[in-house]
């Protein structure tokens, strides 16, 4: 996947042992360049993210990446992509992905679903692997919110088929 028409220009401002700064320029000002975290959407930092994420796996040959959220300020096309991505490197690391986004769950080979209950004041955590029943209804919940209709089912299966 090309990250080119995602971020066009990307340098590194200052950098030393401990810290780096990224400034970026978009295409409306591509001769302004501001620091990223001043400049950059959401959507953008994720990407950037996740594009430094994907490279750094494959450089340092990572057995396991974790990632919470890469995909926060997104949707759409983009969200698809970066299922996309996450399944290509799949394909040569373990990647775990936290995520709210029916289009990037739908890309993963197996899906853990967070449970969490309070009881007396105290919390717990299940993490659950689902069928593939559970798997659509899943998505087609992320999809829907609480009540899971036919179409959002038959949504969540043309993802997972995509």
């Amino acid at each position: 996947m090309k990250f080119s028409s995602l971020f066009l220009l990307i340098f590194i401002a200052n950098i030393s042992i401990l810290n780096a700064q990224f400034s970026y320029s978009n295409l409306d000002s591509l001769s302004v360049f501001k620091l990223i975290e001043k400049a950059a959407s959401g959507g953008e930092l994720s990407r950037l993210m996740l594009a430094i994420q994907a490279t750094m796996s494959v450089k340092k040959s990572l057995p396991t990446l974790i990632l919470d959220e890469i995909d926060t300020g997104v949707s759409g096309e983009v969200a698809l992509r970066i299922g996309q991505l996450l399944k290509q490197m799949g394909e040569t690391i373990q990647v775990f992905a936290i995520t709210h986004l029916p289009q990037v769950a739908a890309k993963g080979k197996t899906h853990l679903e967070v449970q969490k209950s309070s009881t007396n004041g105290k919390t717990t955590t299940q993490i659950l692997l689902l069928s593939a029943e559970d798997r659509v209804n899943a998505i087609a919940k992320l999809m829907s919110g609480e009540t899971i209709t036919s179409v959002s089912q038959e949504n969540a299966k043309q993802l997972l088929l995509a």
